[in-house]
């Protein structure tokens, strides 16, 4: 998991504040629910080295799991388009979550930086 993910969900609470104090109560128990906020640094430490085996290895829409004997957690990663972008091998990709028997499904385009890691951006316009 990219903390970038993180900052995805701190950037629409702040969204949420802006916009009305019930907003903001509304966006921030939907966030609470979110998996990752019941994931053990062990879960997080799978999940990142998963992620970066699944997106080198994974064709588009083929599906790669990963889990946490100890903590029940898990997911699946799906690569379902691949493109470059400045240079940089990207993909939309879907990530499943499965905690405390609820899912959670969400979609972030990955790219590869130059020192290998998979990080969040902004697809350019087509």
């Amino acid at each position: 998991l990219n903390y970038r993910f993180l900052n995805v969900a701190l950037a629409a609470l702040v969204v949420a504040f802006i916009l009305s104090g019930q907003a903001h109560a509304r966006a921030w128990e939907w966030a609470k629910r979110l998996p990752v906020n019941q994931y053990s640094p062990e879960d997080i430490s799978i999940l990142k080295q998963s992620m970066a085996e699944l997106l080198d290895s994974l064709e588009d829409g083929e599906t790669g799991h990963w889990s946490n004997p100890e903590s029940s957690h898990g997911g699946s990663i799906t690569p379902m388009t691949s493109v470059q972008q400045d240079n940089k091998a990207c993909r939309t990709t879907r990530f499943t979550s499965v905690t405390g028997g609820k899912d959670n499904v969400s979609e972030f385009f990955m790219c590869r930086q130059e020192n290998g890691v998979w990080a969040v951006e902004q697809p350019e316009a087509q």
